[in-house]
């Protein structure tokens, strides 16, 4: 093992341990510990280096993303998959950088507009995945119609110079619910924007009348933080 220094995104610092098959990846660079979403995993990112390490005790689910990503490559724009390693405790994926910023960047929170626009053309462009040989299903899902995100949420949504240049956090990905990605779009979008405001311009451009008892249904307990929104 050995042990790194960890800058935090909001200041301060920590020390943590990392496998020698890992802390070879990190060399000298400083890292830096990532805190945007709610899933258990942790994320760094190793500066200098254009790489992001990710580590999950629940090591079935961050295997199945570096799966998805590895059957992904050449579909749509994933991270690529640099390395991986496990042990009895827990998974490391080592994965490339994403060129760009993602949808919780306060130039696209300040035009809604645009950021709606990239966000419908995500979801069209993860929708419209090839199901051909695909090995994977959501599991939250009540139908399989497409291909799904699963957690199509702002910052999982990668844009550089106005385009989409990529996807991320995919361990829920595979066959599903179109639904699923739709609801949590609405929800991230009204999150972030702390308004309803904008949701009619979200389900127009997606020639969409909102069935609110799915969107209640795949967002679950987070529903409510969003439903009582002024429009």
């Amino acid at each position: 093992m050995r042990f790194v220094i960890i800058a935090g995104n909001g200041g301060g610092c920590m020390i943590q341990s990392f496998p020698k098959e890992i802390s070879g990846y990190i060399g000298d660079n400083r890292i830096v510990k990532k805190r945007i979403g709610r899933s258990n995993a942790s994320v760094y990112e190793i500066i200098g280096a254009d790489i992001y390490l990710k580590r999950s005790l629940n090591t079935d689910s961050l295997r199945k993303e570096r799966d998805i990503y590895l059957w992904l490559k050449g579909k749509i724009r994933v991270p690529e998959v640099i390395f991986w390693f496990e042990n009895k405790n827990e998974g490391f994926l080592l994965m490339s950088k994403i060129k760009g910023n993602n949808l919780i960047s306060n130039r696209y929170l300040k035009n809604p507009e645009k950021l709606i626009s990239l966000l419908v053309c995500g979801l069209k462009e993860v929708h419209k995945i090839d199901l051909t040989n695909c090995p994977f299903t959501n599991e939250e899902s009540i139908s399989q119609k497409s291909f799904v995100h699963g957690d199509f949420c702002l910052p999982n949504i990668m844009i550089y110079q106005n385009k989409i240049s990529g996807f991320i956090d995919m361990s829920d990905a595979g066959i599903g619910d179109p639904y699923i990605d739709i609801a949590w779009a609405w929800w991230s979008l009204c999150y972030n924007l702390k308004t309803r405001k904008y949701e009619d311009i979200f389900f127009d451009k997606l020639n969409l009348i909102p069935d609110f008892n799915k969107i209640s249904y795949y967002t679950k307990n987070v529903f409510n933080e969003v439903i009582r929104l002024d429009k």
